[in-house]
């Protein structure tokens, strides 16, 4: 009797269903897609979040150095980011499309608590051939000439100390790129004396009108800085920063 009575409701849920859709609509399922804000801002916010159309807050906060990512409904947004500790001034403000079953990664950036929040964006890049591994430089700094290129030198020796330069990335410049990163650029994977491959590869830069290296006072190595990729890992974004009283190139 019980069973009878359960089909029956069942049988009731079901009619009702149908009679309150018209003839020929169609229930559309909802298509959801992922956004991530990664926040890797220096010594900007601490922890940042945004707010999406102006009125939901996406929940969490994408501190320094970490990412948040949330499932949203497919559609186009506008994300507005604030300081948490400071809610009511805004940011920054980006425009995105979630796509169905794909994620959409938002970059944040900054230098300072008094650097402009930035939006980096990324080209796409396919994985580099086993014997090859690419770069791609950002210039944030402020006391850099803007004829600017990277000279990329591989160390083939330690003593006597021996470079060797693979490759070279043209343009760099503060006002060239405009808060962009440059194209990547595929260098070889070389072998040291002892016939070890080498992932180590030193940047420096160079000025484009003379060929010289410009040698900033404090820019970290000795006439360049040194980036480290591994076997795993053979796609290397950098980033050069300063201030007019220290310039260093570091690596995401």
């Amino acid at each position: 009797m019980k069973i009878i009575q359960k089909l029956l409701l069942i049988a009731f849920v079901v009619a009702g269903i149908i009679s309150c859709t018209k003839k020929g609509d169609l229930v559309s399922p909802v298509s959801f897609g992922k956004i991530e804000i990664v926040n890797k801002t220096i010594f900007g916010p601490d922890s940042i979040f945004a707010r999406i159309n102006d009125k939901d807050m996406l929940p969490g906060y994408a501190r320094t150095g970490s990412s948040n990512i949330q499932v949203i409904p497919q559609n186009n947004y506008k994300l507005s980011f604030y300081k948490a500790s400071n809610p009511d001034k805004l940011l920054l403000e980006a425009n995105v499309t979630v796509e169905h079953g794909k994620t959409t990664s938002i970059s944040l950036f900054s230098l300072s608590e008094d650097d402009p929040l930035k939006l980096l964006e990324f080209e796409d890049v396919e994985e580099p051939k086993a014997d090859e591994v690419k770069i791609s430089i950002a210039n944030f700094s402020t006391n850099m000439p803007d004829n600017l290129d990277i000279e990329i030198l591989v160390m083939t020796s330690r003593r006597p100390f021996r470079y060797i330069t693979v490759g070279r990335i043209e343009n760099v410049g503060r006002q060239v790129l405009d808060n962009k990163f440059s194209t990547f650029v595929t260098v070889p994977v070389t072998k040291n004396t002892a016939d070890q491959i080498v992932y180590g590869y030193m940047l420096a830069p160079i000025d484009r009108n003379t060929g010289e290296y410009f040698l900033p006072d404090n820019l970290a190595g000795s006439f360049g800085t040194a980036v480290e990729f591994t076997e795993e890992n053979r796609i290397i974004r950098a980033y050069i920063f300063g201030d007019g009283q220290q310039t260093d190139m570091l690596q995401f």
